[in-house]
């Protein structure tokens, strides 16, 4: 487990020296996901660490963002992430960074402190 945690402790900090160096405007260039900008990305980023560290500590329901009442209306997880972001969507810039580095090293955390081959919802 310490191996993946590492790796992804790379990609988190390879995405932040990024992240870190971008100015206002950059944050609403369109990102490679259609209809999003990069701010929607990062926010999506957030909120699925978010939820892998709720799924970790039993209480996904909790960090639902609106995404399970689309599921059960017959939504694709396509759609759910488009309606979570949409829920929280102008965050401004500063803030957003700081809320995606906090769930970014809460995933960490969570993901270190699992055994093995566990199973999350």
């Amino acid at each position: 487990m310490r191996e993946i945690v590492a790796a992804l402790r790379a990609q988190h900090e390879e995405l932040d020296s990024m992240l870190g160096e971008l100015a206002g405007a950059a944050w609403v260039r369109p990102s490679r996901c259609p209809g999003w900008a990069v701010a929607d990305v990062v926010l999506h980023l957030a909120q699925t660490d978010e939820w892998a560290v709720a799924s970790t500590e039993g209480r996904l329901a909790e960090v639902d963002h609106g995404w399970h009442a689309v599921l059960a209306e017959g939504g694709s997880v396509d759609d759910a992430a488009t309606a979570a972001v949409a829920a929280q969507r102008g965050a401004p810039p500063a803030q957003l960074l700081t809320r995606w580095r906090a769930a970014a090293a809460a995933e960490r955390a969570a993901f270190t402190s699992c055994a093995p081959h566990t199973r999350f919802p």
